[in-house]
């Protein structure tokens, strides 16, 4: 298991949480899916952190699928 990941119902179940103060369309998918290649060993730390520099463009075939992701919270600021 790894930290984050939790069992349930014989399911591994894991918690990513990522903050920022915006998001792009599928940016979370991207992000959830580059994490998953790591884990596989298919793709770098250091690759992940080109890609949010802006520094290369994703590979849309690294996107996670929607299907068990979710919002949690959104949180604005006091003042707009």
């Amino acid at each position: 298991n790894w930290p984050g990941s939790r069992q349930d119902s014989g399911l591994e179940i894991w918690t990513i949480r990522i903050t920022a103060r915006a998001f792009l369309q599928k940016m979370v998918r991207m992000i959830v899916g580059f994490l998953f290649e790591i884990g596989r060993e298919r793709r770098t730390i250091t690759e992940l952190r080109a890609l949010l520099a802006g520094k290369v463009s994703a590979d849309r075939k690294y996107t996670a699928p929607a299907k068990g992701l979710c919002l949690y919270r959104v949180s604005y600021p006091k003042k707009i």
